[in-house]
């Protein structure tokens, strides 16, 4: 299991924060936000921790995210 330091940890949830802000609030659910980090988490375990790059990655998933749980 990856180790991540306190900067990135709160870095990973900053990227969360600011993508899920993005979201409709209609839909901005638990299960989105689960899968929102899940998905994070497993970017940064590949290298890519800047929160720019970690924003990205995930807003480009959003949509797929969305149609998987509505």
């Amino acid at each position: 299991m990856p180790s991540y330091s306190p900067e990135l940890i709160d870095t990973m949830r900053a990227a969360l924060d600011a993508v899920m802000s993005k979201i409709p609030a209609d839909q901005a659910t638990a299960g989105v936000k689960a899968h929102l980090a899940e998905f994070i988490l497993k970017t940064a375990a590949q290298g890519q921790t800047s929160y720019d790059g970690l924003v990205a990655d995930a807003s480009d998933h959003v949509h797929t995210i969305l149609s998987m749980l509505t």
